[in-house]
């Protein structure tokens, strides 16, 4: 049997993610580990310290820059929450590093308050995880994004109505490999599940499932100034 490794070789995977190797001990040491000690693995991940100081001081424009920043936000958030947010940082740098693969698009971070209409529809790529962690993850590209997507792996420069499907086809083959990554590093961090077949479909925002209780975050990137939004929830619960 192949080993995480080998498959994240094979397939072209991100390597392991430090924050969640950092996750991992958290949550096998849940019961006897100290806030102190929580605040200095969590202060040493910039980018986890100020995603978990955000959501625990909403609307502060202040940047956490010491351990005691660090375990304010601890204090509030929980462990649940910071898996989460690990969970986040996995999925920003595998969305980028899957694209670079597979398309050689580059992309950039964008500003999630920069929101998509909900009224309009787009082609959305879902997939859900369940075991020992439990949510889904939302890929949604305009018309124009999906089409560079399609037509950067497949070398087509126009696309023909009747081959339109194969678009969808293209975003779901994407969304897959994308949620192989996350679903390689729940394991690793001890929370094995396993992930549902993608549906890509064009729906209007308005009717994406968001399950009561679940952490939800956004995540925009941008190619050409075409836009994809990337939405994870999670059932803190299972975490």
């Amino acid at each position: 049997m192949e080993t995480r490794d080998k498959i994240r070789e094979k397939y072209n995977l991100a390597p392991r993610n430090s924050s969640m190797e950092k996750v991992k001990k958290l949550l096998q040491n849940a019961k006897s580990i100290s806030l102190e000690q929580i605040s200095a693995i969590v202060a040493a991940d910039k980018n986890l310290c100020r995603r978990a100081y955000a959501i625990a001081f909403p609307g502060r424009t202040d940047v956490p820059e010491t351990q005691m920043d660090a375990a304010a936000a601890v204090s509030r958030v929980g462990i649940n929450i910071l898996v989460i947010l690990a969970l986040g940082n996995i999925l920003n740098s595998t969305v980028i590093r899957t694209f670079e693969t597979m398309t050689q698009m580059g992309l950039k971070s964008g500003n999630p308050l920069n929101c998509l209409k909900s009224e309009d529809e787009y082609i959305t790529g879902c997939v859900s995880f369940h075991g020992k962690a439990n949510g889904m993850i939302y890929m949604v590209f305009e018309d124009g994004l999906a089409e560079k997507v399609y037509g950067s792996i497949y070398g087509k420069s126009q696309i023909d109505e009747s081959q339109r499907y194969l678009v969808h086809d293209t975003i779901g083959e994407l969304v897959n490999i994308i949620a192989g990554n996350l679903q390689s590093n729940l394991c690793d961090a001890g929370l094995d599940c396993k992930i549902v077949v993608p549906s890509v479909s064009r729906m209007e925002m308005s009717h994406m499932n968001r399950p009561p209780g679940y952490h939800h975050e956004v995540f925009v990137f941008i190619y050409e100034g075409s836009p994809c939004w990337v939405h994870l929830l999670v059932n803190p619960e299972c975490c």
